[in-house]
């Protein structure tokens, strides 16, 4: 799904980009030159020293904005999930077994 910033225009369009898989990205299109970007920071060095004009400190929140809203990064296991539905070896072991550091890769 790409969802449009509202103040596009000819020469300069930005769209945010939903992805099924893989990393949700920023597309900058300015100076005739399209460069993907994913965080905030890629944007403003995208733009180079009109970082620093209205316009691009508007277009910067509306960007943290969508990855505030959009990116859902997954930061720990929910390891009672995992026991009761898991099949690694992650979800069947205690503190105590010399493989409770292994993961299983598939």
């Amino acid at each position: 799904m790409v969802i449009n910033y509202p103040d596009n225009t000819t020469s300069t369009i930005i769209q945010y980009h939903r992805v099924r898989e893989g990393p949700n990205w920023i597309m900058v299109y300015y100076k005739n030159i399209a460069t993907p970007c994913f965080t905030v920071k890629d944007v403003k060095k995208r733009f180079g020293t009109a970082k620093f004009t209205e316009n691009v400190k508007k277009l910067c929140e509306w960007v943290q904005e969508q990855i505030d809203l959009y990116d859902k990064s997954q930061t720990d296991l929910d390891m009672q999930q995992v026991a009761a539905t898991g099949f690694g070896p992650e979800a069947h072991l205690d503190h105590t077994d010399p493989n409770y550091q292994t993961k299983m890769v598939v």
